[in-house]
Order: C-alpha cells, then sequence, then structure tokens
C-alpha cells in the first residue's frame, strides 16, 4: 500500500507580510528619532534660570575658613551649588544659604550628588548662621573663580546661586527672587538626565 504527499505550495503572502512588519519594527525608531532631531525642533529650550555658556571655571586651590585646602577640584564629581557673599552673612547672604539647603533637600535620596559652596568674598570673619551646616566655605576674596563667574551688567556675583557640573563646569545662574519650586523641578531633571555625570 502506497502513500501520496499531497503538493502543497505555502502562499508566500504572509511571510511577506511578517518580514514587512519586522522591517518597520527596526526601522520605526530611527526615522522617528531622525525625524525629531532635524524636523520637529523645539522652537526653545526653557529654563527658569539663565541658561551660561558651559566652560570650566578655574579649579585653583582656595583655603577654607580654617585655612584647610579646598575648590573645585575637591568637589570634583558632584553637583555644586555656589554662591558668594561676604563673611558678615547679612540677611541676603542667609536667604541664600537657606534657599540652598532647600533646594538640595529637596532631590530626596539624590541629595548627596549636591555640594554646596559659599565662597566667601571678603576679609571679614565668616559668620555660621545655622544655614550654613554642611556649606563649604572657602575663602576667596582675590579668587580667579569669583572673578570668573558671569554676571548681567549691573549686577553682582553676589545677587546670584550658581550651578556647576561634576566636570567644574558653570551651566546655570539663579537669582533668589526665582520661584524655588520651579528651580527644584529644574534641577531634579538635570539630575536625572545626567546621572551618568556624576
Amino acid at each position: 500500500m502506497s502513500y501520496s504527499i499531497p503538493n502543497v505550495v505555502a502562499d508566500p503572502r504572509p511571510n511577506r507580510r511578517i518580514l514587512l512588519i519586522l522591517l518597520l519594527v527596526c526601522i520605526a525608531p530611527f526615522a522617528a528619532s531622525y525625524l525629531a532631531y532635524y524636523v520637529w525642533k523645539p522652537s526653545q529650550a526653557k529654563t527658569h534660570g539663565d541658561l551660561l555658556q558651559t566652560r570650566p571655571l578655574p579649579a585653583h586651590v582656595l583655603p577654607d575658613v580654617a585655612g584647610r585646602p579646598g575648590g573645585l577640584a575637591a568637589v570634583k564629581g558632584r553637583w555644586v551649588l555656589l554662591m558668594a557673599d561676604g563673611g558678615a552673612c547679612a540677611r541676603r547672604c542667609q536667604d541664600k544659604l537657606y534657599m540652598m539647603r532647600q533646594l538640595r533637600l529637596a532631590q530626596g535620596k539624590e541629595l548627596d550628588r549636591i555640594e554646596r559652596v559659599w565662597l566667601v568674598a571678603d576679609s571679614a570673619p565668616a559668620s555660621e548662621p545655622d544655614m550654613a551646616e554642611g556649606v563649604r566655605r572657602w575663602r576667596a576674596a582675590d579668587s580667579a573663580l569669583l572673578r570668573e563667574l558671569p554676571v548681567p551688567a549691573g549686577e553682582r556675583v553676589e545677587d546670584y546661586i550658581y550651578v556647576i557640573d561634576p566636570l567644574g563646569n558653570q551651566v546655570l545662574r539663579y537669582s533668589p527672587m526665582h520661584n524655588p519650586t520651579q528651580i527644584i523641578r529644574e534641577l531634579t531633571k538635570l539630575l536625572k538626565n545626567n546621572e551618568a555625570l556624576g
């Protein structure tokens, strides 16, 4: 007794359809990224602070108020909230210290990635307000770092809080008059989008 095997010719159309779908799935991300980068560019980046030209700041050694060596090299690998003010630390200075503390605390588990620095911009004895706890205080009256911080015409370096990236580059500048909630959100995004940086 013999059996014959029917001659079945498979329809190639379903296979072509599957191949085409796989090809589209593989190409779609590249096409979307190309369109997003070259065609649908955002009209303008929106920041709440002043976006600074990214450039390194001087990493010279600066003594802290106890005479120990400091400077940006000592905090390399961390984000830095930096302010400058006189040693007497009047109300404006205390407000900036408070704001820097709150900005850091608001980052939750990421707060250890942030250092706070107070450049003591004169030779007056440095006071130690409660808000200065955990803040690095460096003597910077004649330092290149103090002179290199960018300031708008007619204003002073003491009017701002600066954000320095883990490589020692200036990134952003905030006035203490900015809405703290907006700054917190912006810093959160900055830390989240730059986890590999520090």
